[in-house]
């Protein structure tokens, strides 16, 4: 369901700082929806769009994304990458699986998507995000990650179990993963 809202409203921007980086980096996360053909990631990066881009049913929370996001930012910045690009990263540091090629499978898209996440990690997410919409010809959702988030299947892809969220909520749960992969 899409709103009639000001596009700019249904980019959520968000301002990171990184420990031990002397800079910041600007974040944009959008839902988007409405693509009549697939998604072509070479006219993408062509137009200077280097963009991750999620499928929204494996993803229940914008904080995820957002933790995803600052451990790839911190993985890059010390060296640790496991991916060659930093957007691919993004979809590794979200996903549970050890291999880059699960990971995409997973969270990633192919065909003619329904509904994604689009994160942006230029200087101005804004007009990344808008020209995104524009190539693919794509709306703006205002439904949140929890609306759109396939719960069964994102309790499977985690293997979260009922004592986890006996203590904590499914975020909370797929934080801790995030945050423990690497160990």
């Amino acid at each position: 369901m899409a709103l009639s809202t000001p596009a700019e409203s249904l980019i959520n921007i968000y301002n990171l700082i990184i420990p031990g980086l002397d800079t910041s980096t600007s974040v944009g996360i959008a839902l988007c929806s409405g693509f009549k053909e697939p998604i072509s990631f070479p006219t993408l990066l062509s137009n200077g769009l280097n963009l991750c881009i999620l499928r929204a049913n494996v993803v229940i929370s914008r904080n995820n994304i957002l933790q995803s996001v600052f451990k790839a930012i911190s993985n890059n910045a010390n060296g640790k990458m496991k991916a060659k690009a930093i957007s691919t990263e993004v979809i590794f540091s979200l996903s549970p699986y050890r291999q880059i090629k699960q990971s995409l499978a997973t969270f990633g898209i192919s065909g003619i998507p329904d509904t994604v996440w689009v994160v942006s990690l230029a200087n101005d997410p804004n007009s990344v995000i808008s020209k995104f919409l524009e190539l693919t010809q794509s709306q703006l959702l205002s439904q949140t990650a929890a609306e759109v988030g396939n719960t069964d299947l994102i309790y499977e892809i985690y293997g979260i179990t009922p004592e986890e969220l006996s203590i904590g909520s499914l975020e909370d749960a797929i934080t801790n993963r995030i945050a423990v992969k690497d160990l």
